[in-house]
């Protein structure tokens, strides 16, 4: 079941566009910014689907057509091999006729009046596709209509963003009525699928919990049954095994264990830890919602309609949804409305359909990312699509996906939803592309982009010189994970802790101390453009702290110079004036409170200073921070307004 074109002349903000959609795609991605009416097109596809058959009616909040004027046609195409037995006398009656049937299944609803004839334009109703006889094509297509709204299948599931799942009281005759229901007859489950998506959660409870009595009953009179014919009992089978096995494959750390039938909820084991279905995060109970759902209505053929499936859900997390819902369709078509750029990704660019407003806010551009030249330009520069190019600045990160450092710099920035930071790898990936993103710029002028670098182990003629060959910003310290160690800050976690703020120094010296080996042999490496250095040598740097080196600076770091094969001892010599360059440039960073915060490896004593502070973590610590600044209680570091500064200075002239 595939919708093969969608025409809306006329139709809430919708105004004279066309959708054609490539016959392989799968997942069809509606983007754009809100109110451009990506949630329209949705609703609009669900009540077609409902004239058309596919579902025995449609529940909208908001009636599909006002009392403005409409005029909307759809074209789908039927899966292959659908049976068509039952109605194959009706379908006879038209001979060779049915040779230029093209598989297809047209619908068109208007009011729009032709000034003329004083009737509506042209011909309304549902038709069969490659029809020259209008009369024949109508009638065709009634009969398939009767086909689709017979199959035993599900053929249209539409879940809104209207999803709540709070806990739900159930009374106990709720549960008896639906024992005596055969939840498998198939006009049962339809109805079942055309509900209101804020009632799904409620009814999908109530069907496993009468399902599994139900079953009991009926295994129990097997077992009977084959006790009293000396037959071997059966084993019991899981109903909720299907369920239970989807769920594993996108959260592999959540199984759904029982349904709990005293306190009527689901109950799941998270990594060890039993917890009902309201306890889980918001991300869980959403995969969890949308895969039972899935998993109930075994929607395989047919059309899947979810708007915003990024609610609650981790970049990685939907990237992993996405590609379940898509393999899980063997002959149909998932449409969503997003706003999450991985969504995209996943879709690809000529399956992205880009909704843009004019002036007077009706939208009468809708088309294929890889149709827009900038659009499709920035996709391809830094793996994102820009949806709202005039609201938004691109701004270029360090960091592979998955990955939070978009959230860690707009935390930390205290960033508006306008600016898109995006990670698209190394040092190296960012300035490559942000190239390219540049060269997009002549297109269009609404194209704000930039980009911020690491400034890792550079010294500071390398760092203003990259900075200016980019035209970039790197960083004023080490990595972005350093500015949550200012001073201040550390010291204002201490005194939360209980312990006094002048400590904050010694204890991102003492973190800092443990990792001096590696962090002397990648200065050296840095400052003379070494790549050749084997991993041996590094291995052994790697474990010295400063206690180790500090005794003996020159002889430890001749041992780890005698350590590199192969190399005449020139080099070796060189390298040991170098390491201890490197050493002594380590000393004296240390030796200055303010400098080795913004110098040591970022994460790696974030991470050793959480303990201290009384956190759980380097996370727990940055939320923290975030808090304190966000709330004013204490002052954004100097450097980090200079980053800020830089993002907000992206497109001023």
């Amino acid at each position: 079941m595939r919708i093969v074109s969608l025409t809306i002349r006329k139709w809430r903000n919708l105004e004279d566009v066309y959708l054609e959609i490539p016959e392989d795609a799968t997942l069809i991605c509606l983007v754009g910014e809100n109110g451009t009416g990506k949630s329209n097109i949705l609703e609009l596809i669900a009540m077609c689907a409902g004239q058309m058959g596919l579902s025995p009616g449609v529940q909208l909040k908001r009636h599909p057509f006002g009392a403005g004027e409409y005029d909307i046609s759809l074209t789908l195409r039927l899966p292959e091999g659908i049976d068509l037995a039952a109605h194959q006398p009706q379908l006879d009656a038209y001979g060779a006729q049915m040779e230029r049937w093209d598989g297809t299944l047209l619908f068109r609803q208007t009011n729009v009046i032709n000034s003329e004839t004083g009737a509506p334009e042209g011909p309304i109703g549902i038709r069969a596709g490659g029809f020259d006889d209008v009369n024949a094509a109508q009638h065709v297509g009634q009969v398939l209509v009767s086909a689709l709204q017979q199959r035993q299948e599900v053929n249209e599931l539409f879940i809104d963003a209207d999803r709540a799942f709070n806990p739900v009281s159930i009374q106990d005759q709720e549960i008896w009525g639906l024992i005596r229901q055969d939840l498998k007859v198939p006009s049962y489950v339809r109805q079942q699928a055309a509900l209101l998506t804020q009632n799904m959660y409620a009814e999908w409870l109530k069907a496993m919990l009468a399902g599994a009595h139900r079953y009991e009953a009926e295994y129990f009179e097997l077992a009977q049954r084959a006790k009293r014919e000396r037959r071997p009992i059966p084993e019991p089978e899981d109903p909720q095994e299907p369920f239970r096995a989807a769920l594993l494959g996108v959260l592999p750390h959540l199984r759904f264990e029982r349904l709990d039938r005293d306190n009527r909820t689901l109950v799941f084991d998270s990594a060890g830890d039993e917890l009902r279905y309201e306890d889980l995060s918001g991300g869980e109970r959403e995969v969890a919602f949308l895969i039972g759902q899935i998993a109930r209505f075994q929607l395989r053929r047919g059309l899947l309609l979810i708007d915003e499936p990024e609610l609650h859900l981790n970049p990685d997390l939907l990237r992993t949804w996405l590609s379940y819902i898509r393999a899980s369709m063997e002959d149909g078509q998932v449409w969503i409305a997003t706003h999450a750029l991985e969504a995209v990704e996943a879709a690809g660019l000529d399956a992205t359909l880009v909704l843009e407003r004019s002036e007077d806010r009706k939208v009468r551009s809708v088309a294929p990312l890889g149709d827009r030249p900038a659009l499709a330009t920035l996709a391809g520069a830094v793996g994102s699509p820009a949806f709202s190019l005039a609201r938004s600045r691109f701004i270029l990160i360090e960091g592979e996906r998955p990955g939070r450092e978009r959230e860690r710099f707009a935390d930390l920035l205290g960033s508006d939803a306008g600016d898109k930071f995006v990670e698209v790898g190394g040092c190296n990936d960012v300035v490559r592309k942000l190239a390219a993103v540049r060269e997009l710029a002549a297109e269009t002028d609404q194209l704000r982009a930039g980009g911020i670098i690491d400034r890792d182990l550079r010294t500071d003629q390398q760092a203003a010189a990259l900075a200016s060959e980019a035209d970039l910003h790197v960083l004023p310290c080490h990595e972005v994970e350093n500015l949550f160690l200012h001073p201040s800050g550390v010291g204002a976690l201490l005194e939360q802790a209980g312990r006094r703020r002048e400590e904050a120094a010694a204890l991102i010296r003492e973190e800092s101390d443990k990792h001096a080996g590696r962090w002397i042999i990648q200065y050296a490496t840095v400052k003379e453009e070494w790549g050749d250095l084997t991993a041996e040598v590094r291995e052994r740097g790697r474990q010295w702290t400063w206690a180790d080196i500090a005794g003996d600076v020159d002889g430890k770091m001749r041992e780890l110079a005698a350590a590199e094969a192969g190399v005449d001892e020139a080099t070796r010599i060189r390298r040991k004036v170098a390491l201890v360059s490197a050493a002594r440039a380590y000393e004296a960073h240390r030796a200055q409170d303010r400098e080795l915060w913004k110098r040591c490896f970022g994460k790696e004593v974030l991470r050793g200073v959480a303990p201290a502070l009384g956190l759980s973590s380097a996370d727990a610590v940055e939320a923290r921070l975030v808090r304190l600044w966000d709330s004013g209680e204490l002052p954004r570091p100097r450097e980090v307004d200079e980053t800020r500064a830089y993002v907000d200075g992206i497109g001023v002239e």
